[in-house]
């Protein structure tokens, strides 16, 4: 093969390899506003980086596991995207909060299904080895 036939063949499958694993995660989006700011009106699509965060404590799951993990179907559609389902979370991602059931650290996920909220969830960093999955609470 020419040689300019096979560096174009290769910058070819990169850029649909790349393109392949961006629009894996388009699903989800992260708040770009600050943490002051809760009424947040720009996200962008989770890095990788984002996805590799863990809580304070190293041997608990990334963001990438809780959501895939999590024990709400409407988080596991929204981290699939299945049904037109989005994740939307807050910017500084693992926090502490809420009352006594979520003073855990946690992910905040609003999901949004056909460009239309239908709920909050919260996922939070303990994993419920006889449901497989992590403790996830959901309003509504």
């Amino acid at each position: 093969m020419h040689p300019l036939k096979t560096q174009l063949s290769a910058i070819a499958s990169t850029l649909c390899l790349t393109a392949f694993s961006t629009s894996l995660f388009a699903q989800v989006f992260v708040c770009t506003n600050s943490n002051t700011d809760p009424n947040c009106n720009n996200y962008t699509a989770i890095t990788a980086t984002q996805q590799a965060l863990k809580p304070r404590t190293p041997d608990e799951p990334t963001v990438d596991q809780a959501l895939k993990d999590a024990g709400h179907d409407s988080v596991r559609n929204g981290y699939n995207s299945v049904g037109n389902t989005n994740l939307y979370l807050k910017s500084d991602l693992w926090h502490l909060g809420g009352d006594n059931q979520m003073s855990a650290e946690h992910l905040t996920a609003y999901v949004y299904k056909n460009d239309q909220k239908v709920r909050t969830c919260h996922v939070f960093s303990t994993y419920l080895p006889t449901q497989k999955v992590y403790r996830t609470t959901c309003d509504k």
